[in-house]
This record gives C-alpha cells, structure tokens and sequence, in this order.
C-alpha cells in the first residue's frame, strides 16, 4: 500500500482518545497529523505509518532513539502504539514554522539570524552526535526538518535516524536532494561528518543559494561563505572533523559581529515600554506606522509584540492569506514579527515577560491616551491639505511630554506652527515606505529618530568605547581566518 492509501480524516477519533485535527507533515514513511488528545485537552502530533510501506520497521528504530533523547528542541515521545494496518508515534506537539516555510513566504535570513539558527543547529547535533553509549546520526538534515519556534530551533522527523553502530547494516539509503552528502549516495561508510555536510547545505539556504557573495565577515575569507565551503567538500577529510569544531567557528563569527554591530550600532539594554498609537482620521497610516514601529524594535534586538487593539481585523484577514495560525498565546508571525490580532476582552492568553509592546487603538485617540502606555503616538496625515488635523494632533501633545505626533507620509509642504517649547521635537514626518515589514532606509531614519526621543538616548557615543570595539573586531577576525 501506497502513502497516499494511508486515510485518517478530519474530526477521526483515533486510539479511542485523540481527535485527529489536521495534516501537518508528510514524509516518506508516513503522515503527521495534530490531534487533540481529548481527556486532557493538549494537542499532540501523531505520525502514522501504514504496515504495508516498505520501511515501516523505521517506526520502531525512530521510537527507540527518540525515547532516549531529552533535550528542548527535540520532541517528547508519549507512547508508540499500533493495530491492524498502522504504527502510531504519538510524539510532543510543537509550535512554530519550517525553516523551508520562513524562507519561501519571507525571504533569506539576516546575517545574525542565520548565524543563531545555525548555531543551535550544530548544538543539536552535536547532542545527537555525543549520545552515550551510541553516538546518533541524524542523516536528513533539510528546511522542512527544523521549525523556529519564537527564534529556537526545534528538530522534527527522525526517519532517517540511526545509531552509528548500526550504520553498516542499512539496507537502503535515502536522503533530501540538495542536502545528502555525496556519500550518502554511494557505498561508503557514513560518519558524524555526513551530517556536518547537510549543515553547510541548510546555512546556504537560509541565506539564499542564488547569491553566493553575501554576506561577508572578513576581507580575507574568515567569514560565512568560507564555513559554508567547508562544510561542503566533496571529500569528508577536508570538511570540519566534527560538529564541535563547526560550532566554535560559528561562535567566533557570532561575536565577531556582536562587535561590529556594537561598533556601528551600541546597543544599550534599556526595560520594555509599551507604545500606544492611533490615527486622527481614517487612512492616517496608524496600522502601517505601528507595524512597522514594532518591526524596527524587533530588528534592533528589542523583543516586541503588535497588539491590535481596534476592530479592523487586519491582522486576521493578513494572516488567512498568508496561511498561518495562531500559536497558543495567540500570536501570528509575519516576515519575523509577532502580531497578536483582536480576540475581544473575553480571550485571556498567559502574557509573555520582558516585551515592548505597541497597541494600535486604530482611530481612537482618547482610549490610546487613558491608556497609561509609557508613550502615546498620534498619526496624522501628512499631505499639504492635512495640516489642519496635524496641527490639532500638535496641540494634543503640548502638555503631555509623553506624547508624539507623527505625520504619515509627509511631503515638504507640510508644515506645522508649533507655539509650544519642546513639542516641535516630538513631532515628526514619517517618509513613504510601502511595506512595513521591509523597512527601506529611510524609514529604518525615521524610527531611529522616534526610538531616540522616546528613550531619551543620546545620539553620540564616546571615541574610547570605539576605539576598544574596533581592536576586539581586529582580534576576533585574525582568529576566524586562522
């Protein structure tokens, strides 16, 4: 019997206690479905394999290495049960997207997240790699394999799995085109240095595979692509010799550019705040600015979440087109920002610590200002003919030291007459940028500027701090290239 003959529907219930909800995996051996388990009302993933496949033994090989296995961003097995026609993995639900997912609907990664993603990559193997008393080889390190579950990597799918004492009884090999070590497809031995291969496949892809020259952290090759070159030789003695070894190179890259970062950008820890905004007409752009603002703080290393807090429904409608699902504090992730849509004041959610937060009130000003935010952020038009309503924002402002005016979109026309010392800093003209969570730069200027006066700042730094960063980089690079 075929996979496609393996049918389990909707609403099913299974084992006389899981409530089959949805398909959200298929592979080789078998389908992945997300059941609820009905007396204790969490979700599990149950993977069902069909005794009429050819390598349905693999069940077992995959339950035995996962029940041995404790580590946070590999799945629990439950239990492992079967009947007449199927074997069933009933394994630890896991939220969050593929990596294969996040870069088809959003893109390559950044330079630093590629570098985080492939590091908790190799401590995962590394982990596998070092199991006592038989070390794991994993064998089908791809995309689809990996999710990101709020930034942590999480490994699914060990079909492929085996004990490295076992290797030479595998009758038949497979592996992901594109990811398989050339070994993989020929009798040879395989080794801890199979998977180190599919790594250096995996970081090429997070990065885009069509441009091979980004991304480059020395002028001498200590960088990126030279790990990923590595990682991919042909022949298994010119790649790194273990996955420990590939870690320190990534770590070192890491830091070395924490400390460029810092050396152009010193980031400075600074306590959440939450920023209210709303817009002082219909189309002000209050939606735009606040996705865009919490997109900003997200980039700059500042953990943040989009409320919605208006009945739009944009952020719903934008995420049923898109495909995703809310996780279980009821936030959808779009291009690497967290958006929590409106679900009324009857839905609680368990609130996540240590956030800055921006809540888009949509057009009601008043509530945004009784909301005791640290700042409230007023969106008005920006066009010549808007300047009456920007001016009535402006008076808003004058006696709240917390509050800014923004004008959406402004063009050189728009001028306000501000009478009041110290409100004309907290008004600004936001520039037209189309997407806001691509920001162009001169929008990433404009909430530069914002995040400044919000946080009070300054915009200097002092030359001895820059001066001591450049000489870590210096040495940080000289030890990448050796």
């Amino acid at each position: 019997m075929a996979l496609k003959e393996v049918k389990i529907f909707k609403d099913t219930t299974l084992l006389g206690k899981y409530r089959l909800c949805s398909i959200i995996g298929t592979g080789r051996t078998g389908v992945v479905y997300l059941a609820e388990h009905i007396s204790l009302g969490e979700y599990r993933a149950v993977k069902v394999i069909s005794k009429h496949t050819a390598d349905h033994r693999q069940a077992y090989q995959e339950a035995m290495i996962l029940k041995k296995l404790r580590h946070p961003g590999i799945p629990i097995i439950y239990d492992v049960e079967e009947d007449v026609t199927n074997y069933y993995l009933i394994e630890e639900y896991l939220e969050g997207k593929s990596l294969y997912h996040i870069v088809n609907t959003e893109g390559p990664l950044s330079m630093a997240m590629i570098v985080s993603v492939g590091i908790q990559i190799c401590r995962l193997v590394d982990y596998l790699h070092s199991a006592k008393p038989n070390p794991i080889l994993y064998l089908d390190l791809q995309p689809k394999n990996l999710l990101l579950c709020r930034d942590i990597v999480k490994m699914v799918d060990f079909g492929q799995a085996i004990f490295l004492n076992e290797v030479s009884s595998i009758e038949k090999r497979y592996g992901t085109v594109g990811y398989a070590a050339p070994e993989q497809y020929l009798d040879e031995d395989l080794d801890e240095r199979t998977d180190i291969y599919a790594v250096g496949e995996l970081l090429r892809f997070l990065r885009g595979r069509e441009d091979e020259k980004c991304f480059s952290g020395s002028k001498k090759g200590g960088d990126l692509t030279a790990i990923i070159k590595r990682c991919r030789e042909e022949k298994r003695e010119k790649r790194y010799q273990s996955v420990k070894e590939l870690l320190e190179q990534l770590e070192l890259l890491e830091h070395l550019l924490n400390l460029q970062t810092a050396c152009g950008r010193q980031k400075i820890t600074l306590p959440s705040l939450t920023i209210a905004v709303a817009g002082l007409s219909p189309g002000a752009g209050a939606t735009h600015f606040s996705i865009g603002f919490a997109q900003y703080l997200t980039i700059l290393g500042y953990p943040c979440i989009y409320e919605e807090r208006n009945s739009s429904g944009a952020i719903m409608e934008m995420a049923e087109y898109l495909g995703c699902q809310p996780d279980s504090a009821g936030i959808v992730r779009v291009c690497g920002c967290d958006l929590r849509p409106e679900y009324g004041d009857w839905v609680k959610f368990k609130e996540p610590e240590g956030l800055w937060r921006v809540y888009d009130y949509g057009q009601d000003w008043k509530s945004a200002g009784d909301s005791c935010c640290d700042a409230v952020v007023l969106v008005a038009g920006g066009k010549w003919w808007n300047i009456k309503e920007a001016e009535k924002g402006a008076d808003n402002i004058k006696e709240s030291p917390g509050w800014y005016l923004v004008c959406s979109q402004a063009t050189g026309r728009c001028r306000l007459r501000l009478s009041v010392k110290g409100a004309k800093k907290r008004c600004l003209k936001a520039p037209y940028f189309a997407d806001p969570f691509h920001l162009n730069s001169d929008a990433a200027d404009f909430y530069k500027a914002l995040f400044t006066s919000i946080t009070g700042l300054p915009k200097g730094r002092g030359r001895g701090v820059l001066r001591y960063l450049k000489g870590k980089v210096g040495a940080f690079t000289e030890k990448l290239q050796r």
